[in-house]
């Protein structure tokens, strides 16, 4: 009924109707699919861009639930489906996440989260790049640095999640705490306010 599994079960509504198309339903299951994920978007995401169980690890498969939906459609002609608005929500979500890692990519454990290693977010970032192919802060996260750029500023508050970034710089010489001080704990978000990790001279501490 809510919660990150609703918009996942939508999301494979939408490839059901989709990629099946010979069944009665096809034409159902796709609409019902985009109406739940254009409204679950708007419940289940910040205005600062983080999905609203305030858990890394479940921010990120949220980016990707919502994301594939509109891979789907690019794919059967059904992109006008989702507004811009909706789009532009999913393309929040990921600069939220590049604010909240490390220089390694590994994202901090707060809550429910474990840690993705590099390999598979280079991976995640290759596959958003060709969604959002002139944001230059994704092309220089799925390029390694190689292309793109990042965000001129260096510290950032997500004033609405309650997630702050205090950083000396982009690199692996960084210096880098992310403190978790957020809304009130549900399902996935623990209550762990006023907890955080911090990087030095490359680790994570």
């Amino acid at each position: 009924e809510q919660g990150n599994h609703l918009p996942s079960e939508a999301q494979r509504m939408i490839g059901a109707g989709c990629f099946v198309p010979e069944f009665k339903q096809a034409e159902t299951w796709r609409h019902s699919g985009v109406e739940i994920l254009n409204r679950e978007i708007d419940v289940q995401v910040m205005n600062d861009g983080s999905q609203y169980e305030l858990c890394p690890h479940y921010h990120l498969a949220s980016i990707n639930i919502f994301l594939e939906a509109l891979e789907i459609a690019d794919i059967n002609g059904l992109r006008h489906m989702f507004p811009q608005s909706y789009a532009d929500k999913v393309e929040s979500m990921i600069i939220f996440y590049g604010n909240l890692c490390f220089p390694n990519y590994e994202n901090p454990c707060f809550s429910d989260a474990k840690t993705i290693h590099k390999p598979e977010m280079l991976n995640n970032y290759k596959r958003w790049s060709v969604v959002y192919p002139d944001n230059e802060a994704i092309r220089y996260w799925a390029t390694d640095g190689k292309k793109g750029k990042l965000p001129e500023y260096l510290s950032k508050g997500f004033l609405t999640s309650g997630f702050f970034i205090f950083r000396n710089s982009w690199g692996g010489d960084a210096t880098q705490m992310v403190v978790k001080a957020g809304p009130p704990a549900f399902w996935h978000n623990q209550p762990d306010n006023g907890t955080f990790e911090l990087w030095y001279k490359g680790h994570n501490l």
